[in-house]
């Protein structure tokens, strides 16, 4: 029997409160800068964003570990603005 957080992963665009989450996972790896995208939508991805780049200015460089990365799309959108060390924890192994 699989795990509820398992049902959700696999099921994410059919899951209320969820579907979005799917949603910004398949858009940020459809386009060139995707780190302004999940902070677009959010505004809690916003802060994380303005956190990263204004606040605190973390160097590209850095380590970065997010917990409870789920599908990592920020993770993802990181990366691909250059902060390689970015990483993420989750649950779900194959996450």
């Amino acid at each position: 029997m699989k795990k509820p957080h398992q049902l959700i992963y696999e099921n994410g665009e059919k899951v209320p409160e969820y579907d979005r989450y799917w949603s910004y996972y398949h858009k940020v790896k459809s386009i060139d800068s995707p780190i302004d995208y999940p902070a677009d939508a959010e505004p809690a991805y916003w802060s994380l964003v303005h956190t990263l780049k204004h606040i605190l200015k973390i160097p590209k460089e850095a380590n970065i570990l997010e917990i409870g990365s789920a599908w990592a799309y920020t993770i993802y959108a990181q990366r691909k603005d250059g902060y390689m060390n970015a990483y993420g924890l989750d649950i779900s192994q194959s996450n």
